[in-house]
């Protein structure tokens, strides 16, 4: 096999790789989604309300508003996201989570540069974070870093 085949095989399996991901995470009927997403926004609001300092609360906002980005297509969403999510790291610099879901966000308004910074700080945090390697994986495979991207589907795959 020449060296060409092996960079196409490669380059197959992380596009194979990440049409799985995508398919994964769309799974599920959005109508049902969204008043149960709608619902995860106004309580995580209130508790942010009577606890402004609580990193969770805020971390837990960025996600429902992620999520309603996807079911609704808007992506001032994000810029929500965002902001809940700075607030949770500012809060609490070490949760792994809110790293992550913060490079979502950029590879999602497609800052892929940004969101391969912001993944492998999630990765720095907890190095178990399979869904932080799916991130770094589309991120770098949107720059056309075929091999790292494979390298990175690869470590997540095996942690699932």
């Amino acid at each position: 096999m020449t060296p060409m085949d092996e960079s196409m095989r490669a380059r197959s399996r992380v596009v194979v790789v990440a049409l799985a991901v995508l398919a994964a995470s769309c799974a599920g009927p959005v109508s049902a989604q969204g008043t149960s997403t709608d619902q995860a926004i106004r309580l995580t609001q209130r508790q942010i309300q009577r606890h402004p300092q609580n990193a969770t609360a805020y971390f837990k906002l960025g996600d429902a508003y992620i999520q309603k980005a996807r079911q609704t297509g808007d992506l001032s969403y994000l810029t929500l996201a965002e902001s809940a999510l700075r607030r949770s790291l500012e809060l609490a610099p070490r949760n792994a989570g809110a790293a992550r879901h913060f490079a979502y966000v950029f590879s999602a308004r497609h800052e892929f540069v940004e969101a391969v910074a912001q993944a492998q700080k999630a990765i720095d945090l907890d190095s178990a974070d399979s869904h932080a390697f799916g991130v770094l994986g589309d991120a770098l495979l949107e720059l056309g870093k075929y091999d790292e991207a494979g390298q990175a589907f690869d470590i997540m795959m095996r942690l699932d």
